[in-house]
């Protein structure tokens, strides 16, 4: 059996999906202090479009909260990671 009918397709489709991946391989190399400036660029964002502004107390409570809000998810990340290897040391003995 021949699969010449998807040479034209592989041409295509290789390329794509391996740039795909090299550039979500890529983003995992990001720095922890590009991480930091991206979180922080984000909560800027954030806080200005609910319309706080710079150096009010609005400003402070949403970026404080933007902090609380990611530390949270920071926790229950690590939780998740504790628990799956918690169930895999069970599943080996």
């Amino acid at each position: 059996m021949t699969l010449y009918f998807l040479t034209p397709i592989l041409r295509i489709v290789v390329p794509i999906v391996t740039s795909i991946l090299l550039v979500v391989g890529l983003n995992g190399c990001a720095t922890l202090e590009e991480r930091r400036r991206v979180s922080l660029a984000q909560d800027i964002d954030t806080c200005a479009s609910f319309g706080a502004a710079y150096g009010s107390p609005d400003y402070t409570g949403c970026m404080l909260t933007q902090q609380q809000r990611r530390d949270a998810q920071g926790v229950e990340a690590l939780e998740r990671a504790r628990l799956a290897t918690r169930s895999t040391r069970r599943c080996r003995t």
